[in-house]
């Protein structure tokens, strides 16, 4: 039943063509296609604005070719207007990728526009090529481009596109490159001293991450009191941001080469690593665990809990804007350890009201994911600043 309703729709496509010719024929005597510009190159332009004029207003392409097909088949415009026509209308499909960049990413920016300039540059290619196109259809086969001037015309469109497809082919890193340049990858705020040009020195290469490291860490931090419930000072962090930002800047720390894999450089690495590795480990947390800590934020018996983290955060990342990482380190390994102790016993309390009917299943094992959540969450920021301060150490040996 599929094939059969796939065949019934493509044959109505050629029904569609034949009203279309039918009615097109009949315009002889309505429209005088006189006015249409002279085979100039001016004239030629103006066509190409016309298709493409066609093309921005129907938003069909497919539409603006079969109407050029049709015209053409029933002599109301030669065969170098009509390929000056879907010239004009392929160029004109691009309109569609052109809006859809608006309010979109670069990448979905440099994507939209690398159509548009490639088929801009196609289209520069099919104009010149319709005479030499013309001239050999006349060679080979005198007359039969008058005969077959609509086959002529599906094979020029064939034609270009494809010849700019095999000329572009072996360009397309060229091509990329061209793109990122015209449409360069914002600075990110996490980022944005990540400079290629100190990995030529590890020591200010190491510094640059030292930096990005802080700058995540902080949005990372004020996230977490965020959905904790902090309306004072918690501000919510774009997570696919951040996410970005760690990537890059694993990248960047992948392409650090200490000359050694002993002394103050090799130690300040090896720390940066184990902070990136707890920054993403946190950021896992706060994006696929976040139910959790919504549950602790609205438990009573974590209240005490919360408000340590809470606190906690807002000294951390007052000491981390200020560079004092000894400090937020010592801060957030006491938080940690006083949230450590709270566990047992809180589990104890929790199990044993599942078991007297206190809680059921669920809303009991809601309770454990949360303090589970709390006491990771304050493990992994107490690992960070820790491992950030010992990278601070190494860099004065």
């Amino acid at each position: 039943a599929t094939i059969g309703y796939s065949i019934a729709g493509f044959g109505l496509v050629f029904v569609g063509l034949t009203f279309m010719q039918e009615s097109m024929s009949e315009l002889h005597g309505f429209i005088s296609f006189d006015n249409l510009p002279a085979d100039t190159l001016s004239g030629r332009l103006l066509l190409v604005a016309l298709g493409i004029l066609f093309t921005v207003v129907t938003q069909s392409s497919s539409a603006g070719v079969a109407a050029a097909l049709t015209a053409l088949y029933a002599d109301l415009i030669n065969f170098n207007q009509a390929a000056a026509l879907i010239i004009g209308m392929d160029l004109g499909t691009t309109s569609t990728a052109a809006i859809a960049t608006i309010g979109g990413s670069v990448g979905v920016k440099r994507t939209g526009f690398s159509h548009v300039i490639f088929n801009l540059l196609t289209a520069i290619l099919a104009l010149v090529l319709i005479n030499p196109y013309t001239w050999v259809w006349n060679f080979f086969s005198p007359g039969e481009m008058i005969k077959n001037a609509e086959i002529a015309l599906v094979g020029f469109h064939t034609c270009f596109n494809t010849l700019g497809v095999i000329l572009i082919l072996p360009f397309t890193s060229q091509f990329a490159g061209f793109m990122e340049r015209l449409i360069p990858e914002k600075a990110s705020v996490y980022t944005r001293k990540l400079d290629v040009v100190l990995l030529e020195d590890t020591d200010l290469a190491l510094n640059a991450v030292q930096s990005a490291i802080s700058t995540i860490s902080i949005a990372l931090f004020s996230h977490v009191n965020a959905i904790l419930g902090d309306t004072e000072r918690g501000a919510r962090a774009d997570l696919n941001e951040l996410q970005s930002a760690l990537n890059d800047t694993h990248a960047y720390v992948d392409r650090i080469k200490p000359k050694s894999s002993e002394g103050a450089e090799w130690e300040r690495l090896l720390n940066m690593f184990h902070a990136l590795d707890h920054l993403q480990r946190l950021h896992e947390r706060c994006e696929e665990d976040e139910e959790r800590a919504i549950t602790a934020r609205d438990t009573e018996e974590l209240t005490e809990e919360c408000s340590l983290l809470i606190n906690s955060i807002r000294s951390i990342v007052d000491d981390v804007e200020g560079n004092n990482w000894l400090k937020a380190s010592e801060k957030a390994n006491d938080t940690a350890a006083k949230i450590h102790v709270k566990v047992r016993p809180y589990r104890r309390n929790v199990i044993a009201g599942i078991a007297n009917g206190t809680y059921d299943v669920y809303a009991g094992t809601g309770k454990l994911e949360a303090i589970r959540w709390l006491r990771r969450v304050s493990k992994h920021i107490a690992r960070i600043t820790e491992h950030v301060q010992l990278s601070v150490l190494a860099r004065g040996k």
